[in-house]
């Protein structure tokens, strides 16, 4: 007789189980071995899944925060550049892009602060946002930068990327074009013009947005030099424009780092304004590690 706790056991007990059956003289055997083979096979994907976490979907939950109302500094630009920009680092590095572009002008604040404290990111996720447009002086009692939206709501970089980190995804980014003001400025820009995507472009890209984990937060210009970011009509945020353009080149290297784009762009943008008889030097605070090893805790 075949009693049916002899297969809860181990791999060698559910097969000879299967053996019992065959040769047990009992009604339906055929279709109660193919729903236990069933149950094994889908007890084995489970545990590959909860192994290998990274073989899940990964999202790039992005939002993109632009001043629609003053055409003058670009930030329309920046919004099509920016935008076109995640669309190939998520196509290439195979993830799920969900994003969100919205006028600063035109969203009540309190809803979008209500959402990115809502949303809920699976540990492999990469958060991001990006402000282009005015800072705003009003909303200084926060860290600049900062800015308003309608409804007496402030966003500070500081206060974006700490809710954005304590959420424990796997790569933050948080980028601000703007200071406390953001003047249009007439220069020969060149424009963030994207790179042909050669594999050594795309195997960098797949690096750059698939292998590290922690956070880059960004600003166009750091307050202790000024309170100026420029732009233009045509080639949107001085910063911006240069960043992708620094991005797109690098990634064609043999080899591209975060770091490297950054402190590229900063050396750019500084010199670029200065030949112009302008101050402009962007910021960053990084803490990246490559995925393989843990993000030891470091503060906000």
């Amino acid at each position: 007789m075949v009693h049916g706790h002899d297969y809860l056991c181990s791999e060698r007990d559910f097969f000879v189980f299967l053996k019992k059956l065959q040769n047990a003289s009992v009604p339906c055997v055929t279709l109660f071995t193919f729903m236990l083979v069933l149950r094994y096979f889908f007890g084995l994907l489970g545990i590959w899944l909860v192994s290998c976490p990274l073989a899940l979907s990964q999202t790039l939950h992005a939002w993109i925060i632009t001043d629609q109302r003053d055409s003058l500094i670009g930030a329309t630009v920046d919004r099509e550049a920016v935008t076109a920009w995640l669309e190939q680092a998520a196509e290439v590095a195979e993830l799920e892009l969900s994003l969100k572009e919205i006028d600063q002008n035109g969203v009540y604040g309190l809803q979008l602060r209500d959402e990115l404290l809502s949303i809920r990111p699976k540990e492999d996720d990469v958060m991001l946002f990006y402000f282009s447009g005015h800072g705003s002086e009003q909303c200084l009692e926060n860290t600049p930068p900062a800015f308003r939206m309608p409804g007496n709501a402030c966003f500070a970089m500081d206060n974006i990327h700490a809710t954005f980190v304590n959420k424990k995804a796997r790569l933050v980014l948080v980028i601000f074009d703007c200071c406390t003001q953001r003047a249009p400025i007439v220069l020969p820009m060149r424009g963030g013009e994207e790179s042909t995507l050669t594999e050594v472009a795309q195997a960098n890209i797949r690096r750059l947005w698939r292998d590290y984990r922690g956070y880059l937060r960004i600003g166009s210009n750091d307050p202790d030099f000024g309170s100026f970011s420029y732009g233009n009509p045509q080639y949107g945020g001085l910063f911006t424009d240069t960043f992708l353009h620094q991005y797109n080149q690098m990634i064609l290297a043999d080899s591209c780092e975060w770091e490297g784009v950054l402190k590229s762009t900063r050396s750019e943008v500084s010199q670029y304004a200065a030949n112009e008889g302008k101050v402009q030097v962007p910021w960053y605070s990084t803490y990246l590690r490559p995925i393989h090893l843990p993000l030891y805790p470091k503060g906000n």
